[in-house]
């Protein structure tokens, strides 16, 4: 028999043993051993029967996305089809109406449905279902779900806020101060929202005032459908003396639309009709002291989740003064904030204000048609 047929016999003859040596003249074949058995490890996968536990009074509320996930933390408020959820671990949350599938609240809520009722209790929604429990319980069809604000209809529960403020005192060679202010309070209920919001500014070196301006809105917003409100009525009053202007009160009324409300991001344009009351600082000789007109109104605001701890806001308005001596006045804000620690935000605005036909003071000089200013401040909500 030749060798390597020898060889291949005594390998198969051994084979099943945990090692083999074969020996063949001189020469030794190394010992095989048997290849281990691979290790299958289990997958786990969650169970997708799982639902939270049943609601008590030491619970959280529940929500539950159309992926499947459950996020617990509380239930702020609904409104133009965006929940916001505060959780603890994820902070809050801005969530698409359409994303989510259940909803489990502990606490009770105040809802607005679609043909103008508000009711109060505890809350369940379950896809095309609505419950409210309490000493009623009452169902409802999802799509008759306008609004919710977390608590019961109680006029602390209605309000919110946000004071942001910056302060920069130079002495030594040059004696400066600038300051600035920023204030928002926000009413808002399930079927309506009031706003006042305040912005100034002001700066003096060597004791000289060289900016000195101011600008308060004021509006009422009246939901007919989640996107479209009326505003029976707003106003805006400004004062910018170096802008040789004393005041400009403009009242009026008009109406808006939420083109987009998905989570992190917010747009709404509104228009309307104002009567606008100007008053200068100083004229020059025979010239009027103001103009009286009737305007015509616009305004935009973008509000987005840069990221999870970064917000910005941009706004832009106009005034078109049917006054052909007065002309369009516009005003624009780019607002970013970031969150610091709790409630404690920065905020870094840049404002931009234009007036459209400025009238000369006293000494016949004519003031710029634009101002910038930037502020930084630190900025609270509550």
């Amino acid at each position: 028999m030749h060798l390597p047929l020898a060889l291949l016999i005594s390998v198969l003859c051994c084979t099943g043993c945990a090692s083999t040596q074969v020996t063949t003249g001189s020469q030794t074949i190394p010992e095989v051993d048997e290849a281990p058995e691979p290790i299958i490890q289990p997958v786990i996968r969650p169970d997708p029967n799982w639902a939270p536990p049943e609601p008590d009074e030491t619970q959280d509320d529940w929500v539950q996305l159309i992926s499947g996930e459950w996020l617990r933390g509380e239930v702020d408020v609904l409104r133009s089809d965006t929940l916001e959820f505060d959780s603890e671990e994820l902070d809050l949350l801005k969530i698409d109406w359409e994303d989510v599938i259940e909803v489990r609240t502990t606490r009770l809520m105040t809802l607005g449905l679609t043909d103008s009722r508000i009711v109060t209790g505890t809350l369940l929604v379950k896809g095309d279902d609505v419950v409210v429990g309490g000493a009623r319980v009452m169902r409802f069809d999802r799509h008759e779900l306008l609004s919710i604000i977390s608590g019961e209809p109680t006029e602390a529960n209605y309000w919110s806020g946000k004071l942001s403020m910056g302060v920069i005192v130079r002495k030594g060679n040059t004696d400066q101060v600038d300051g600035s202010g920023d204030f928002q309070v926000l009413r808002r209920t399930p079927d309506s929202r009031v706003s006042l919001s305040y912005n100034g500014a002001f700066t003096k070196v060597e004791s000289v005032e060289t900016s000195n301006s101011h600008r308060m809105n004021g509006k009422w917003d009246r939901f007919l459908t989640r996107r479209f409100y009326v505003s029976p009525f707003f106003f805006e009053a400004f004062q910018d003396r170096f802008q040789n202007i004393d005041s400009r009160i403009t009242p009026g009324a008009g109406a808006g639309y939420q083109i987009v409300d998905r989570g992190g991001l917010e747009w709404k344009v509104d228009g309307g009709l104002g009567y606008q009351i100007l008053r200068y600082d100083s004229v020059e000789a025979g010239e009027p002291t103001g103009q009286d007109s009737t305007a015509v109104l616009f305004g935009t605001a973008l509000d987005t989740d840069l990221t999870k701890r970064t917000e910005l806001l941009l706004e832009y308005s106009l005034q078109w003064a049917t006054a052909e001596e007065v002309g369009v006045d516009q005003h624009a804000r780019l607002v970013l904030s970031v969150d610091l620690i709790g409630e404690l935000e920065l905020d870094v605005s840049f404002i931009w204000d234009r007036v459209g036909k400025p009238v000369a003071d006293e000494d016949g000089i004519f003031p710029e048609n634009d101002d910038y200013r930037l502020q930084v401040g630190f900025g609270w909500n509550f």
